[in-house]
């Protein structure tokens, strides 16, 4: 089961080598759901933030931060709420529609890229990144040291 505001297990591989990264579901309220997925490797270094904001009597609207080296942009589409529902019980769809939005990205910056979803007890996900990746506006990535407070 996904639970919310946890990491979710997510394998990527880039031409055919693993790279590390970190996906995590959020609920914010009973409308809103937010899946971020980071890719800390030369390979592929993306970052995509995708928000799920609906209800059910009406349409899901569904935003995608998308950034990597080339830039970032934000996509936005609405769909039926039956396609993309948010609620509780069905939120696996937002992670599925979030992943399906990875593979697209990660077909922009890598000749073959693969994303499966692994279902882990939290216990045997790895750790969290110790460093967050920035993007430069000349299309390079900065890794600086995490805050700790």
């Amino acid at each position: 089961m996904i639970q919310d505001g946890k990491r979710i297990g997510v394998a990527i591989t880039v031409d055919g080598w693993p790279v590390e990264s970190a996906t995590r579901l959020a609920a914010v309220g009973a409308h809103v759901v937010v899946v971020t997925t980071a890719i800390a490797s030369p390979r592929a270094p993306i970052t995509l933030t995708s928000t799920y904001v609906g209800a059910r009597e009406l349409e899901t609207e569904i935003l995608h931060l998308v950034q990597t080296p080339g830039g970032a942009r934000i996509e936005r589409r609405v769909c039926a709420t039956s396609e993309v529902p948010i609620f509780a019980d069905d939120r696996p769809a937002c992670v599925g529609e979030h992943l399906e939005m990875l593979r697209n990205a990660l077909a922009e910056v890598a000749a073959e890229a693969t994303v499966e979803l692994q279902l882990l007890s939290p216990r045997s996900l790895p750790p969290s990144l110790t460093q967050p990746i920035f993007f430069s506006e000349k299309g390079g990535t900065i890794c600086r040291p995490a805050v700790k407070g």
